[in-house]
């Protein structure tokens, strides 16, 4: 990919450039349009579009999303937001949750090529600490781009909190949401979806601990007034509606930032069949 384009993005994002952003990003894109070749990942794939309606538009949260936040982005599909976040802020701790198999695997390719370096320091620290001796190294990198149970008494986060690198999660976000190893220990819960607001916050709001953050990334309605009650009901209230434009396209967006003041009740999230039923 032309990395003009790439620049051009993140300066429009008010994201700092480094030669870090820009390669990964490159390699990113080029796995991604590789890959889309054999598995539906995107429906975007001219440079500029992808430049503006993927990096740029992934990029805009960061702004809101505070220093070394845990982050987890529900749902992401191809990797968008939480890729192109975690490339243009490395101290985040980003997770990637999505239910299909074949995205999972996707995203556990790209992050085994563009994280590499992360990942062979990785393997040093753990053959420092004697964990993995003479296991073979892609298994362990393996092992670790996958869900983690274990909680650090220090931080009460899950232990992966602190990863050098995108962890990724298979799973339905109703069903982790009442996990609690990811219940309530996320500092910031992100979607990007076509999914109306009130379910996405059932899905989202779980996740997020108190004084926490559920960004869900809008278009031209940003549908606040219909998600009123169901944010109220899972603990959050409507901190500010941010609006923007991409370059080029007409439609203006909207990010939905919420924030979390109380415990989301334990009859949150329902099951998908109750969600889609009867939304909050």
């Amino acid at each position: 990919m032309d990395v003009s384009l790439i620049e051009k993005a993140a300066k429009r994002a008010g994201i700092s450039l480094t030669s870090d952003l820009v390669q990964k990003t490159a390699c990113f894109i080029d796995v991604l349009l590789e890959a889309n070749q054999s598995v539906n990942l995107t429906a975007i794939t001219e440079p500029t579009d992808i430049a503006t309606r993927h990096l740029q538009d992934s990029w805009i949260p960061a702004r809101f999303i505070a220093e070394g936040a845990a982050v987890i982005d529900v749902g992401t599909g191809a990797g968008f937001p939480g890729i192109p976040l975690r490339i243009a802020r490395p101290d985040l701790n980003m997770t990637l949750l999505d239910a299909s198999a074949k995205r999972v695997h996707f995203l556990e390719r790209v992050i085994q090529k563009i994280f590499a370096e992360e990942l062979l320091s990785l393997q040093e620290n753990m053959m420092k600490q004697g964990d993995l001796d003479d296991i073979d190294f892609s298994v362990a990198a393996s092992s670790h781009l996958s869900t983690c149970s274990q909680i650090s008494a220090e931080t009460s986060h899950p232990s992966f909190i602190s990863s050098p690198i995108p962890r990724v999660i298979h799973g339905r976000a109703e069903e982790l949401g009442r996990d609690p190893d990811h219940r309530e220990k996320y500092d910031v819960a992100i979607a990007r979806a076509v999914t109306a607001l009130p379910v996405l916050a059932e899905y989202c709001l779980p996740f997020v601990q108190l004084g926490g953050l559920f960004i869900a990334m809008k278009g031209l309605d940003d549908e606040t007034e219909e998600a009123e009650r169901a944010i109220h009901l899972l603990g959050g209230v409507v901190e500010e509606v941010y609006r923007y434009k991409l370059p080029e396209i007409e439609a203006s967006f909207s990010l939905v930032i919420v924030r979390k003041k109380t415990a989301t009740s334990l009859r949150y999230p329902r099951r998908m069949a109750a969600i889609k039923r009867r939304p909050l």
